[in-house]
């Protein structure tokens, strides 16, 4: 086997999948009576959808429009699955809304499991088109862009991440990731990223990570 390719997907979509997970746990456990229950949801819904545009908006501009100039036929499905995950987003967006304009306790836990299915719904049409980006997209990435251009894609994609949001996405990516793709991930953000950025990003691996974590963390930029 050859040297592995530069993964443009596999961060982001480690980090979907967990949230993913986290939130449909909270989504199908939580009183939907209950104000505070609804409000820590609703935190985390917008942690989701923020995570969800940000993800597709960088997407479109800095992988898919690179690549539709080399070869058109190849973003074509993931046009078309964009406008659909909107228009899904949008479902279980509103159906969380409804939850919230109940007014008994047996309208909210109905409206809330009608929420649930919703949201697992979106789930299950997102996680496909994830898999379909990671073989097939990436497959034509790799044909048509040399490594160097696709680690300048993911330093585009860092600089036009606002420093609050990518701080919220890497809260759900790092605990997801591997100690190997942890230290890709920090090597490459240490070499784009401004210092106190980059301190803030160790600061936070810091609370999330195992101490042994840390610490495999920090020996590999080390070595880097």
């Amino acid at each position: 086997m050859g040297q592995p390719r530069f993964e443009i997907y596999i961060n982001v979509h480690k980090g979907l999948r967990y949230l993913f997970g986290q939130i449909l746990y909270q989504a199908g456990r939580i009183d939907y009576s209950s104000d505070t229950d609804l409000d820590n949801l609703a935190v985390q819904l917008d942690e989701l959808t923020t995570y969800l545009e940000d993800h597709a908006d960088n997407e479109k501009e800095c992988v898919l429009k690179p690549l539709e100039q080399r070869a058109p036929d190849a973003v074509k499905r993931d046009l078309e699955m964009h406008v659909q995950i909107e228009e899904e987003k949008k479902k279980f967006v509103a159906l969380f809304s409804e939850v919230r304009k109940q007014t008994n306790k047996e309208e909210c836990l109905n409206a809330g499991l009608v929420f649930y299915r919703g949201l697992a719904e979106f789930v299950s049409i997102y996680l496909p088109h994830m898999l379909e980006e990671e073989k097939d997209t990436m497959g034509a990435l790799w044909k048509h862009f040399n490594d160097g251009e696709l680690v300048e894609m993911f330093q585009s994609i860092l600089k036009n991440t606002r420093p609050e949001t990518l701080m919220m996405m890497l809260k759900y990516m790092l605990p997801a990731l591997n100690r190997y793709e942890r230290a890709g991930l920090f090597a490459g953000m240490r070499a784009s990223a401004p210092e106190p950025a980059f301190q803030a990003v160790m600061t936070l691996a810091k609370g999330l990570l195992s101490a042994e974590e840390f610490e495999q963390v920090e020996s590999a930029l080390k070595v880097a």
